[in-house]
């Protein structure tokens, strides 16, 4: 019988589970989901500039996701950090979220490049994360307790060489895919990521790490040319549900398994629904910003796609970062950004000794 309060030591190597996937309503909501996850992909390629939803879109995906490790910022907040040159005087908070972002990019460069995840892959993107050495953990403090309770809820796996074992098989599991014996990849997605959360082979930030892994999951498959799906944004209103099911799982029955694979897969379908109506947003708001670029006597005189562009990559703008953009003389930058402002369309504010443009229009875009 499986004993939270002891190392997980027998958890079984991927593909362990004696689940039938052909199940109806299984496969029912596996269409839903792909349906959603197609038109996302769908809309996402009508954006021109594809740094745009990176940037943009994924900067709730990162402030979310330190919300459930109860790290609190806010989008501004980050937003206004990346304007902060001497990056000393970031809060740690707005370093770790950055940081969140960053590992997301290493790996996405990594898969585009060679279409596999392999196991310092994932040491790397814990690492970029926490901005220190990346190890495995073979703490026995190592425990999974209620933040309040102090209750144990879940023991991680202990022997160092187990630990190993479990993400070079995970690594495997996560890459390879048989067309002849798998229905879809999305199918696997939920034992993949509570078989990375069971493993926990870190001291902290496993759950982030867990869901970069997934996020990237997409991409990999190719579902999703971007990694623009919100995912910690549902985790965070239906945190209660999230982790009953992982708990459930650890014993390995059947039900869970189901349920877990349901709600995950309405998970997914939800959020590609919601980043599909913040996607047309964006698109709508260029589209009109660039008709009055075009229209205005003083506005058509600086417009360029080089400038939308650079204007829905951030909300928040310096003069020395749209003149490293655009390739400007600094002077000329800060005309664009002051005309801006004269025409109503960025508020500015003091960052410090600095002036700091704004796009409300756009930020709110992220409600």
């Amino acid at each position: 019988m499986f004993d939270k309060t002891k190392p997980n030591n027998t958890i079984s190597k991927l593909p362990k589970i004696d689940f039938d996937f052909n199940d109806i309503d299984l496969l029912k909501q596996l269409n839903k989901t792909n349906i959603e996850i197609t038109k996302l992909n769908w809309i996402a390629s009508r954006i021109p500039n594809q740094d745009i939803l990176l940037e943009f879109i994924s900067i709730k995906e990162w402030v979310k996701s330190n919300e459930i490790e109860a790290i609190h910022t806010t989008v501004w907040e980050v937003f206004i950090s990346e304007l902060i040159e001497d990056k000393s005087k970031i809060s740690t908070e707005d370093k770790e979220t950055i940081n969140y972002k960053d590992a997301i990019y290493f790996w996405l460069k990594k898969i585009k490049k060679n279409w596999w995840l392999w196991y310092n892959d994932i040491l790397e993107i814990n690492k970029i994360i926490t901005w220190n050495n990346s190890w495995v953990i073979t703490s026995p403090s190592k425990k999974i307790s209620n933040s309040e309770t102090k209750e144990i809820l879940y023991t991680p796996p202990q022997w160092l060489e187990l630990i190993k074992s479990l993400l070079y098989n995970l690594e495997g599991y996560y890459n390879n895919f048989d067309e002849e014996s798998e229905i879809d990849p999305l199918l696997k997605l939920p034992i993949l990521h509570y078989q990375f959360e069971a493993i926990h082979p870190f001291w902290d930030w496993n759950w982030r790490t867990g869901r970069i892994l997934m996020v990237l999951y997409f991409v990999l498959y190719e579902k999703l040319d971007l990694p623009i799906l919100f995912l910690s944004d549902f985790i965070n209103s239906h945190k209660k549900d999230y982790y009953l099911f992982l708990r459930e799982i650890d014993s390995w029955k059947e039900e869970s398994i189901k349920g877990f694979t349901l709600w995950l897969l309405l998970w997914i379908e939800n959020q590609a629904l919601q980043t599909q109506i913040t996607i047309w947003k964006i698109a709508n708001l260029m589209l009109e910003l660039k008709t009055l670029l075009k229209i205005d006597k003083e506005l058509k005189k600086i417009y360029k796609k080089e400038l939308l562009d650079f204007l829905f990559i951030s909300p928040f703008y310096s003069i020395s970062k749209i003149e490293k953009y655009l390739k400007i003389h600094r002077n000329t930058a800060s005309s664009y950004l002051n005309l801006l402002e004269k025409k109503w369309i960025l508020k500015s504010m003091k960052l410090k000794r600095n002036k700091i443009f704004y796009y409300e229009d756009f930020f709110e875009l992220l409600k």
